[in-house]
């Protein structure tokens, strides 16, 4: 409430509000994490979790929703409406050993629904994993930009996880550039915690924004959860 920006910056300013948790209904959160040469901090570290969809039912508009018909062996999972509810595997999955819906391998992806192999992304490209369309095979550089610094830029699918400067217990880099692209599959709504915080004041920010694709090219930022504050700089 009365937050008028979403750059976060600073660090006793917000240790009585920690952890600070934000929620996405999109599934696709990115953590990005910029410095100056000014001078350096201790630093960050957060987690994030997810809600999944599960077994016969699909995502849509921010929960899930039970199939109508009933679901012999699969995943439904990223589907938009009750009509996509499959008898197989979903997009995305692969019929693997034992009759099992397995996730596509990363650098492959299936946009179909039925029993058939994944597709190899063309050559030059990556994908997570269940992805479910060639357009999610991408040039992996082009999503994390410029990684500098100490910290271990990534893409992630997991439902769980965490993400920290990399910096351990000394300072964070000055000049540091920094992305995390949090994707987990079949979410359909992703928390990110900062769980510590610690940043130059008004020169170092960590921006949390939701997107509709892995590239990004629509993004909303994320309030995070402040207080009576009017700036989170």
């Amino acid at each position: 409430p009365g937050l008028t920006t979403q750059q976060l910056s600073g660090g006793a300013l917000f240790a009585a509000f920690l952890p600070l948790t934000v929620v996405s209904t999109k599934g696709i959160v990115v953590i990005e994490f910029t410095s100056d040469g000014a001078g350096t901090a201790a630093g960050f570290a957060g987690t994030w979790t997810s809600t999944l969809c599960s077994l016969g039912e699909y995502a849509s508009g921010g929960s899930c929703q039970t199939c109508a018909n009933s679901i012999s062996q699969g995943s439904v999972y990223l589907v938009s409406s009750s009509s996509e509810c499959p008898y197989t595997c979903d997009v995305g999955y692969t019929l693997g050993a034992g009759g099992v819906c397995e996730m596509c391998a990363s650098g492959s992806y299936k946009d179909a629904i039925g029993g058939g192999a994944c597709t190899a992304c063309p050559e030059g490209t990556e994908s997570v994993e269940g992805s479910v369309s060639e357009g999610d095979c991408v040039v992996v550089p082009s999503l994390l930009g410029p990684c500098v610094g100490l910290c271990d830029c990534q893409v992630y699918n997991t439902s769980v996880g965490s993400f920290e400067d990399g910096s351990g217990a000394a300072d964070y880099a000055d000049n540091s550039e920094c992305r995390w692209i949090v994707s987990p599959v079949g979410a359909v709504s992703v928390s990110v915690s900062l769980t510590a915080f610690g940043t130059e004041d008004g020169h170092d920010f960590v921006n949390v924004y939701e997107c509709d694709t892995l590239e990004c090219e629509t993004q909303s930022f994320l309030n995070l959860p402040l207080p009576g504050l009017t700036t989170q700089q």
